[in-house]
């Protein structure tokens, strides 16, 4: 993706508003085929480049401007490359490093997922991360920029404040004024005048879904789209499964197996799974190991697909319940983005 002036035809790789010579509108390219132009091979580890050798394409593409990739696949001068379209959109899990913006790095991501959305969304529920008393750039909680870029994007889509509910279920004696502020994430709120509700509060109905008693909260049953926003903390010493845990919170069911039994019931409004993993936090022995540098943003419409790749990717013990399913990566080569988490 990069930013061009229609009127100048110059182009930019970072983000910008406004044409910097016109001051005119920017409009996005989203370029789908690439050809190779070149090729350097790198035999000595640098700095985050510590698995070698890999080479380093030069790419050039369909609009004539040109990119580089790095890669561990062989390629020669000429072969082109597209843009992955998965074989099947439900299990894909789509990968995009962070470069120059949150912005770009998410509009990689799910461009695909949401395109086949109509602009008639009237109730949408963003399920966010909001446990721990501290600031989300620590990395524990929902960030603030995220919930920003959501409600922009909705906001593009006609989506008014007041058809939007940003969620969380909080324990026993949580005070939501105090979480809020101290992430951040209710000043966000508080802008774009968008309400905050903790589901333990709410009205449940008791319905069996595919064989499953599920309690849904009815602000989720009346909702048509459903976002679940996850951070990046996993622990090396327990199964993980971030992400269909977080959405379980909204669908309290006794096992992960029932969720994916349960998820797409007709009942349920679609979903969107996002993970941001600006930063990873660990821990083990039920202590931190603080925050370290992922620079990752992904997205599926499979909870347990994206738990399945992120447990691949990083060499995290997956939770048992989903050891059977299956997922197909985007975006990114595996090899590239792979690294072993401590």
């Amino acid at each position: 993706m990069y930013y061009q002036c229609p009127a100048c035809e110059k182009t930019w790789y970072y983000p910008i508003e406004e044409c910097l010579f016109c001051k005119g509108e920017i409009k996005l390219i989203y370029p789908q085929e690439f050809t190779i132009q070149a090729i350097t091979q790198v035999e000595v580890p640098s700095r985050e480049h510590l698995k070698f050798p890999y080479s380093v394409l030069l790419l050039k593409d369909e609009h004539g401007q040109t990119h580089t990739r790095k890669t561990f696949r062989e390629y020669k001068v000429g072969d082109k490359l597209e843009s992955d379209t998965p074989r099947d959109q439900q299990q894909a899990v789509f990968a995009s490093k962070i470069r120059y913006s949150l912005f770009e790095s998410w509009q990689a991501v799910w461009g695909q997922l949401v395109a086949g959305l109509d602009n008639k969304l009237k109730n949408v529920v963003i399920k966010i991360n909001l446990k721990k008393p501290q600031m989300a750039s620590k990395g524990e909680v929902t960030s603030p920029q995220l919930v920003a870029f959501l409600l922009d994007w909705l906001a593009a889509k006609s989506v008014k404040p007041d058809q939007i509910k940003v969620v969380d279920r909080l324990p026993a004696g949580s005070v939501e004024d105090v979480l809020l502020k101290k992430s951040g994430l209710g000043a966000v709120l508080d802008q774009y005048k968008v309400e905050f509700v903790n589901l333990a509060n709410q009205p449940h109905e008791t319905l069996t879904l595919n064989g499953t008693i599920v309690d849904l909260p009815e602000l989720i049953g009346n909702s048509d789209f459903l976002i679940n926003t996850t951070p990046f903390v996993y622990d090396l010493d327990k199964q993980n499964a971030l992400v269909s845990k977080n959405l379980a919170e909204i669908l309290p069911v006794r096992s992960l197996v029932q969720l994916e039994k349960v998820i797409n019931h007709k009942v349920l409004p679609p979903v969107l799974n996002l993970l941001e993993a600006t930063w990873g936090v660990g821990y083990k022995q039920e202590k931190s190991l603080g925050r370290q540098p992922i620079k990752m943003s992904y997205a599926s419409l499979s909870s347990a697909a994206l738990d399945l790749a992120l447990c691949k990717l990083y060499q995290l013990d997956l939770d048992s319940d989903l050891s059977e399913l299956s997922y197909e990566l985007c975006g990114e080569e595996f090899e590239v983005i792979a690294r072993k988490l401590s």
